[in-house]
């Protein structure tokens, strides 16, 4: 075609001239094509991230899971696809968790003792458990993909079989994150025509009607708060609501811990003024909370609460000389005086019919060899000679000696009788964290961190109690952040990274990628300063 537009056929060239003419055509073609602009393919995840991605695989699942939100959350991946594929894997393989439901430590008569479980309970701040993990893995889905969240979120039973407490146990149920979604869900994912139909009413029924732990309660009342729902879903629901409440019982330790010292008391009074519009709303539900209170009062109650209750009752009568003083704990004279006016509930109506005796654990450093290694530390820290300051002290030979001592003991610290290893394992890493805040220059400090990392490559404490072993991992992570001297914090960093430890190597790679996303934003930002 090119040919007959240039009427070749019609001039009359050498056939030199030809071959020459049809070169220069194609040159010029392959020059064109080679200077056509191609389509630049698009990165999916970039190849560092694709590594830490491949890295996280092979660590426990609670912490895969974890590094999957946080570099998700970091916005390192852009592609929406991706990112859905990524929370899909991370939703199946939170049922392989440890912790399935997140838990925080009781107070023994308003007191927190230094025992496992509160490790346990502080552990939790991290939100390794299935539960919370899952609720973190559908609250990102959400924002890209709300039918695939709702898939998601539904093949979370309602039912989260919270069985009841006995006084023995010290760790509580904390499942207000997991309602706080469902709340949301309900109140975001819903058509007006949807909410007629009823369609509301069903998603949100199991869930109260599998309300079966006091810890429960508040968290399901603030589903009714911060929903705006009909007066006709509010009927339903209500009334749903009443029965599980008269069913729970049997559980005094998640009961007194949410009456005196949770909200749960000061939610039921906002869920009256919400049932307002409906005088039959508002006395059905009081009388199923009256229930609720006298049924949990009269059963086996814990003794440390009973002790708490009385030391902090409120008086309803003025006694007469010789007549004892009668005390109702704060939470019924408060619902006595909004709710109950007219029948209010008496001492005689909350007699348990069994108190049991608690049997309260021993707590770390109270006794034996612990105790021992803790009492050398707080003499170091107070070790006083004349005229000299502790920087001073700390530099004296005597101080330093007596140092490497109490190292030594930390380090032979054994399994005790009464003790299991993952007990050791919190007091040595709470010991030599103590000492690595008092080590005098850093080759003391390289000494401390090499001991605590042999206990952090114990692959046993990090598979069976990972949470844990993460809590320990953290807290030593920030003590050595906390180190004035940048060059100590980045030298002993690299002690740590240098260990044998694949989650160790993957939580530093992940902190390390995010702080320089944060320093290039931080170098890329204008100031803009006064003119004068």
């Amino acid at each position: 075609m090119l040919l007959e537009k240039m009427n070749l056929r019609k001039t009359k060239l050498k056939p030199k001239s030809i071959e020459i003419l049809l070169l220069i055509i194609v040159f010029s073609s392959n020059i064109l094509s080679q200077t056509k602009p191609e389509k630049t393919k698009e990165i999916l995840i970039p190849k560092n991230v694709e590594i830490m991605l491949l890295d996280a695989r092979t660590i426990e699942p609670e912490l895969t899971i974890d590094v999957y939100l946080k570099i998700i959350a970091s916005g390192k991946i852009k592609n929406k696809k991706e990112i859905k594929k990524l929370l899909e894997d991370a939703f199946y393989l939170s049922f392989n968790t440890k912790e399935k439901v997140p838990r925080k430590i009781t107070s023994f008569e308003g007191q927190v003792l230094t025992i496992r479980p509160t490790f346990i309970s502080y552990s939790q701040k991290n939100n390794l458990d299935a539960l919370t993990l899952q609720t973190r893995i559908v609250s990102e889905i959400l924002k890209i993909d709300r039918v695939r969240a709702f898939e998601l979120f539904n093949e979370i039973s309602p039912n989260l079989l919270l069985k009841p407490l006995s006084c023995q146990d010290f760790l509580l149920y904390e499942t207000s994150s997991f309602y706080e979604l469902v709340g949301k869900i309900a109140e975001e994912s819903f058509s007006s025509e949807q909410i007629k139909q009823g369609q509301r009413i069903a998603f949100l029924s199991p869930y109260i009607e599998n309300m079966t732990s006091p810890s429960q309660v508040s968290p399901i009342i603030k589903i009714f708060l911060s929903t705006n729902l009909t007066n006709d879903e509010m009927l339903n629901l209500a009334e749903i609501f009443n029965k599980s409440l008269r069913k729970i019982f049997g559980d005094d330790r998640s009961f007194s811990y949410q009456m005196n010292f949770d909200s749960t008391g000061r939610d039921i009074f906002q869920l009256y003024r919400k049932f307002n519009f409906s005088p039959a709303l508002y006395n059905e539900l009081s009388c199923s909370y009256k229930d609720f209170l006298q049924k949990n009062l009269k059963g086996k109650r814990c003794q440390d609460t009973i002790n708490y209750e009385i030391r902090t009752g409120k008086t309803i009568n003025e006694p007469e000389k010789n007549e004892p003083e009668i005390k109702l704990p704060v939470y019924i004279a408060e619902a006595n005086n909004i709710l109950f006016k007219d029948l209010p509930i008496s001492i005689e109506d909350i007699n348990p019919s069994e108190i049991e005796k608690i049997e309260f654990p021993t707590e770390y450093f109270t006794n034996g060899k612990s105790k021992e290694i803790f009492r050398k530390i707080r003499s170091l820290q107070k070790w006083e000679e004349e005229n000299k300051t502790l920087s001073e002290i700390k530099e004296s030979q005597k101080w330093q000696e007596e140092f490497s001592k109490t190292l030594e003991f930390v380090n032979d610290l054994k399994e005790l009788d009464n003790e299991d290893e993952i007990d050791i394992f919190h007091q040595k890493c709470l010991l030599l964290r103590l000492l690595l805040v008092e080590s005098p220059n850093i080759s003391f400090k390289e000494k401390v961190l090499n001991e605590y990392l042999k206990l952090l490559n114990n692959k046993q404490i990090e598979r069976e109690y990972t949470p844990e072993w993460f809590l320990e991992f953290d807290d030593l992570k920030q003590e050595i952040l906390e180190i004035k001297s940048v060059e100590e914090q980045e030298k002993l960093l690299g002690v740590v990274k240098n260990t044998n430890n694949s989650a160790i190597r993957v939580y530093l790679d992940l902190e390390k990628e995010l702080n320089s996303k944060k320093n290039s934003q931080s170098e890329n930002v204008t100031v803009i300063t006064p003119s004068k």
